[in-house]
């Protein structure tokens, strides 16, 4: 199994995704995971390595994470926001070989010790501000790499959270913990998410609720998500009336 097959079974035309006002279809989507996976391999990672992701809530961050998964590596999304010493410290924990960065993020990442955290390749999208990262766009149009099937058991996610109290740690998630959470959510019927449903993806991705509930789930099912980076009121109302929410 491998969580990021989710995508999958839905047809071509469907939008999944729609980001910065661009839509992408399940069948676009697809072909771009094949080729980021591909890149992903050409640039050393292999199965168990760490990926981290700082980047909000767009297109770039979901082909990072479901590629990332493809090629059965683990994805470690982080909070693009945070400060550079917030941000050294969860690396340092998990020690990512790849750290793809967007904008919101350049400033930290520019701080960083990259060579102490064992960082080898920096990604991030052209224009990112992201000091002596290769361009992300770059990766697309190669050779193509298939899913890497992995054991239900095998590690997919590293998220940070608080818990109770305390620093965050990072919390370990299996291929099998994250599918079942949404086959669970959509037992509930009545409740359940549908092909043509609409979500807005605003809550963080960084954080579990936003990764899987609200992306998870809505890749699942075959529905599409709006992608909001940054929340404003006026402008949610004015996204949900438009792409009918």
């Amino acid at each position: 199994m491998n969580l990021s097959a989710i995508v999958d079974p839905h047809p071509d035309e469907t939008p999944a995704l729609v980001s910065r006002g661009s839509v992408t279809t399940y069948g676009a989507l697809r072909t771009q995971l094949a080729e980021l996976r591909g890149a992903l391999v050409r640039l050393g990672v292999e199965p168990g390595d760490r990926v981290a992701v700082a980047v909000a809530n767009n297109w770039f961050f979901v082909t990072s994470y479901l590629a990332t998964l493809g090629v059965g590596a683990v994805a470690v999304p982080i909070n693009p926001a945070s400060p550079t010493a917030e941000m050294e410290g969860e690396l340092r924990s998990v020690r990512p070989k790849v750290l793809i960065a967007g904008p919101a993020a350049a400033e930290a990442v520019n701080g960083l010790d990259r060579a102490a955290l064992g960082i080898n390749v920096l990604l991030a999208p052209d224009g990112s501000g992201v000091d002596g990262a290769q361009s992300f766009q770059d990766l697309f149009g190669g050779e193509p790499a298939p899913i890497v099937d992995r054991s239900p058991d095998d590690l997919a996610v590293m998220i940070f959270t608080a818990g109770t109290g305390g620093a965050p740690k990072a919390a370990m998630l299996t291929h099998a913990n994250l599918l079942s959470n949404i086959e669970q959510a959509q037992s509930a019927a009545g409740h359940e998410v549908l092909p043509g449903d609409v979500g807005l993806g605003v809550l963080p991705m960084f954080h579990i609720f936003g990764l899987n509930v609200v992306l998870g789930i809505a890749l699942h099912a075959g529905s599409s998500v709006v992608l909001v980076e940054r929340f404003d009121p006026a402008s949610a109302v004015e996204t949900i009336r438009e792409r009918g929410v």
